[in-house]
């Protein structure tokens, strides 16, 4: 039996979603700094820094390139996605 008030609940509530919000800027943030490595490496790599590239291997570190602009594209739009209940919390306090 839940014995909490509507106040108690609604912090607990609020407490959960703020750690939430937290995971998952951690997680954005973890994950661009990963793509932008391999991203970075496959440009040093396409750029003919650690030697000739050939043909084939140009293609294929297109496509890296490519997907990884897609995966930091994807990262942002989660990351930006405002959240069903973000608008309430820290309301509780003017009620």
């Amino acid at each position: 039996m839940n014995t909490a008030t509507p106040k108690e609940s609604f912090a607990k509530l609020e407490e959960e979603f703020l750690a939430f919000e937290s995971s998952m800027s951690t997680l954005s943030h973890d994950g661009r700094n990963r793509v932008g490595a391999i991203y970075g490496f496959a440009k040093l790599m396409k750029n003919g820094i650690a030697g000739p590239v050939t043909e084939s291997q140009s293609h294929f570190l297109d496509i890296i390139l490519r997907n990884c602009d897609q995966l930091v594209y994807l990262i942002a739009r989660f990351a930006e996605q405002p959240t069903e209940n973000s608008q309430y919390v820290g309301k509780h306090k003017q009620l």
